[in-house]
């Protein structure tokens, strides 16, 4: 494959701009979670699936989180 060049030698690629040629912010990271924390989140999501905004600032509280962690489905 000769010719197709690498994302990384794109021109764009070195100047910190998107593919849309907007300027990226940086690149947000996974959050990892313990054991604990996990464990917590799939406990409760297998009791309540639709979690109210209380609810999820108490779980995170527990958990030791920050409630954008704990996210509400709707």
């Amino acid at each position: 494959m000769a010719g197709v060049p690498l994302p990384s030698t794109f021109p764009w690629a070195a100047m910190g701009v998107g593919v849309r040629g907007k300027p990226r912010r940086g690149m947000l990271r996974r959050a990892v979670f313990s054991d604990f924390q996990r464990k917590g989140l799939e406990d409760r999501f297998q009791m309540q699936k639709y979690i109210s905004k209380p609810d999820r600032k108490k779980l995170a509280e527990k958990l030791g989180l920050k409630d954008s962690q704990v996210r509400i489905l709707t």
